[in-house]
């Protein structure tokens, strides 16, 4: 039952904890940005709490048993994936439970000009819930101004044309917090 309940916190059974501090640097690779000292691995449950309203460049290609930014944290992440073929590090994978209660989780303004280079891409394989005071910020992220998905052709007139609209993501399960059942 141990397990079970440890599963039901985090997603996880692994019982091992990184919690960001931010201190010494905004990148998730200085071992200093950490409590303990020493950097995430795959299966470590990552947690960002009222400890630190530090911004965070998540630049690890490794994936958390869990994620979770609590609402004490009122910081930004930003996960630095990449399109397939423009780096190495294209998807954020979460094996558990992926909860954010505070804070923001973006990914940066992309940085390839007219050619997609940066995006959020996230994979979470348990639970995902996002609270009122988080939000998941794309927002001018991932495609060129009007590319992408609902972008304006160049041979239209952005101001007369109508019925343009932009989708992202796929195909989806929500469920519903345990609280709301």
């Amino acid at each position: 039952t141990e397990a079970r309940d440890i599963w039901g916190l985090f997603g996880s059974t692994n019982l091992t904890t990184r919690t960001w501090l931010g201190h010494d640097s905004s990148w998730a690779t200085n071992p200093g940005s950490w409590y303990p000292a020493i950097v995430p691995t795959d299966g470590d449950n990552v947690v960002l709490d009222g400890t630190s309203d530090d911004f965070m460049n998540w630049n690890l290609d490794v994936g958390p048993g869990s994620w979770m930014q609590e609402e004490g944290y009122s910081g930004t992440v930003r996960v630095l994936t990449k399109y397939p073929g423009k780096g190495s590090y294209t998807n954020f994978h979460v094996a558990g439970n992926c909860t954010i209660e505070g804070g923001d989780i973006t990914c940066p303004t992309n940085t390839g000009g007219a050619v997609e280079v940066d995006r959020l891409a996230m994979t979470v394989e348990g639970d995902f819930m996002l609270g009122t005071n988080a939000r998941v910020f794309l927002k001018g992220r991932g495609y060129t101004g009007n590319t992408g998905p609902g972008g304006y052709p160049a041979q239209v007139n952005r101001d007369s044309a109508d019925g343009f609209a932009a989708s992202h993501g796929g195909l989806q399960t929500v469920r519903r917090h345990a609280a709301d059942r």
